[in-house]
């Protein structure tokens, strides 16, 4: 039996656990982008080897000022961090919020930073089956908040893939503002939308009491190196929490590789390619099993239901095949699969696996 695990992306764990050799298995369960590192990524790394041997700027003046120009702003609103799940820990230490409400099913780590710091919990259901929201009814959900506390959201939400639109999303955040409640927006999956109003980035200025965390280990494909964002319009909420925490979270090879990322417009243009290809060619795939209830994909991982009684994730592991498992996130149960999408042999391979699972289930019944 495999293994239950909180996160995606422990492949060569449950490899070893299981006796296969992690380059013969394919890890569907992490979203992160198929194409690997660029060229131009993999070569800053090398030559910086050198620079190790000095202590990174605590301040990331130059990738702050990189952020600035890139996004329109002041390097008063950025500030890095070692992977956007410290960005969450990092701001809840700093709010001490009373109370965060969190639009569930979602991703785990927000529960676990603010009830770090002894925040009330307050779950709000995202409701089946499309697990979406609308301001009007958000606003009833949110009747009680009250000054000081924070509403926590994901778009695109992780794992549902539900898109937001920028509209609904500036209401909502204006609304709290006027309660003196704060807004922490996860953007780690919007860089895999091409639609530049997507983000509320180009809003910040405007909108105080909203503080918006971007990943960049997914898109650039570098979760080991461990490089995320924050954003605010806030006068003092970055350089407080800078202040607050220890020096040096975020290392050289990190900070000195956000400007090669963000200018490395052909491997973005690369990554587009390929999504709109392999995510209309596996979300096909999917909805063609009767057994299967797949919602419409809008970065690069697909959020289903299995109808069925099979353990999916224990099957196609047996296949060498690893999915994740939404079995953990408050509001759904085993029966609902979260798939990162792959290069097209590997999409091509799971939906022939599953196809074999899901055929044999039938001879079973």
């Amino acid at each position: 039996m495999i293994k239950a695990v909180e996160h995606g992306g422990n492949l060569a764990h449950l490899a070893a656990l299981a006796g296969y050799e992690p380059t013969d298995c394919i890890d569907f369960s992490a979203n992160i982008n198929p194409l690997g590192l660029s060229r131009a990524v993999r070569n800053h790394l090398i030559r910086e080897l050198d620079h190790l041997t000095v202590y990174p700027d605590v301040k990331q003046r130059q990738a702050r000022d990189y952020l600035a120009t890139y996004h329109g702003l002041e390097p008063e609103n950025f500030l890095l961090c070692n992977g956007a799940v410290e960005a969450f820990y990092d701001f809840a230490r700093w709010l001490q919020p009373k109370r965060a409400w969190i639009l569930e099913p979602t991703f785990l780590e927000y529960r676990k930073a603010f009830a770090s710091t002894g925040a009330q919990i307050q779950s709000i259901p995202l409701k089946e089956p499309a697990f979406t929201w609308t301001f009007e009814s958000l606003r009833l959900d949110l009747a009680a908040v009250q000054e000081g506390d924070v509403v926590v959201l994901c778009n695109p939400n992780n794992p549902t893939g539900t898109q937001s639109s920028r509209s609904e999303l500036e209401e909502l955040v204006m609304w709290l503002g006027r309660r003196g409640a704060w807004c922490l927006l996860d953007e780690a999956f919007i860089d895999f939308i091409e639609e530049e109003d997507a983000s509320l980035l180009p809003l910040l200025q405007k909108l105080e009491k909203l503080v918006i965390v971007r990943s960049l280990t997914k898109f650039f494909a570098l979760p080991g190196l461990r490089l995320g964002y924050m954003a605010t319009g806030h006068a003092t909420c970055l350089e407080e929490i800078r202040q607050q925490r220890p020096p040096w979270t975020v290392n050289h090879l990190a900070a000195s590789a956000l400007p090669v990322l963000l200018a490395d417009t052909d491997y973005q243009r690369r990554t587009y390619e390929w999504l709109a290809k392999e995510q209309a060619y596996l979300y096909q795939g999917l909805k063609a099993f009767p057994s299967l209830s797949v919602h419409r994909p809008t970065a690069n991982f697909i959020f289903f239901r299995y109808k069925g009684q099979r353990d999916l994730r224990q099957r196609l592991w047996e296949q060498k095949l690893l999915i994740r498992s939404c079995w953990n996130y408050p509001g759904l149960g085993e029966n609902y699969y979260r798939v990162g999408i792959r290069s097209h042999l590997e999409n091509r391979r799971l939906l022939e696996v599953l196809g074999e699972v899901l055929e044999n289930e039938k001879g079973d019944s």
